[in-house]
């Protein structure tokens, strides 16, 4: 058996992920036992957690599809997690290739053993790649090959942010979006959610940011106007940078009762 067709398999001591918590609190499948453990130990302290992660997952759905109606004709998603070739899931990938069939995209993950084993499943689409890199080390990633042939044409596409960035610390997200906003060509869209503290207490913020630790992860949730900033540089659509909700209208400038949740926007780059 090749190396990129290892079996997603959970090992003995497995420890938890981020990739494998976020996809426990969405209802997906690619996740151990210490993934699930971390994630009942979250929604013990956000019990809407789960319902939050899912409305996550739907803008980012319904943020490609928009974006594929738009013309965008590739999209680059950063820290994606593992994707499938089933028909049955909503991976990006098929949601954008379902309105445009010749759209270019790939996935970056920091992740071996998502790269090999999303790399096997996406084989037989040559027009999808999975990428094993750190965001963090930016310019380095934008060199890879199969993301520089993403805009050879000039043409504008899609960087996708989805649950990323709150695992950065102090400035490195600025840092990151600004290398990604000089390599964009205008015209091009960014999609970044990231989690918000809201009013959730001292206490309850130090006990999840505990379980992500445990998880090997360390998590900064920002509030609002820190968010709202990291889209400095980009012209935001309608509604603009707003709460994502469970229910109801995925985007509005309702006011949100939770005390944590997730933020997030779509943004266009226009003249530089």
């Amino acid at each position: 058996m090749s190396e990129d067709l290892r079996p997603y398999v959970e090992l003995p001591g497995s420890p938890p992920t981020s990739a494998g918590v976020y996809d426990t609190l969405r209802g997906g499948k690619d996740n151990f036992g210490g993934d699930r453990a971390t994630a009942e130990q979250l929604t013990e302290i956000i019990p809407e957690l789960p319902e939050l992660a899912r409305a996550n997952r739907q803008f980012l759905i319904e943020s490609v599809e928009t974006l594929a109606r738009m013309e965008m004709r590739w999209f680059l998603d950063l820290g994606s997690g593992l994707p499938s070739n089933s028909p049955a899931k909503d991976d990006l990938h098929r949601v954008v290739q379902r309105i445009v069939p010749d759209a270019r995209f790939v996935y970056v993950d920091n992740n071996p053993n998502v790269a090999a084993h999303g790399r096997a499943l996406l084989a037989t689409n040559d027009l999808v790649r999975i990428v094993e890199a750190d965001v963090r080390n930016t310019t380095k990633l934008l060199q890879h090959p199969d993301i520089e042939a993403l805009r050879s044409g000039g043409k504008p596409g899609a960087v996708i942010a989805g649950a990323l960035l709150h695992f950065m610390p102090d400035d490195e997200p600025q840092r990151i979006l600004t290398t990604l906003r000089e390599w964009m060509p205008e015209g091009s869209h960014l999609v970044l959610s990231h989690a918000c503290p809201g009013a959730m207490s001292k206490e309850d913020l130090e006990k999840a940011t505990a379980a992500y630790v445990a998880a090997d992860a360390q998590i900064y949730p920002r509030p609002m106007e820190e968010i709202v900033g990291l889209f400095d540089g980009f012209e935001a659509l309608e509604p603009g940078v707003v709460p994502l909700k469970p229910h109801g209208p995925r985007r509005t400038n309702a006011p949100v009762t939770q005390s944590g949740h997730f933020v997030g926007g779509i943004a266009v780059l226009r003249n530089r």
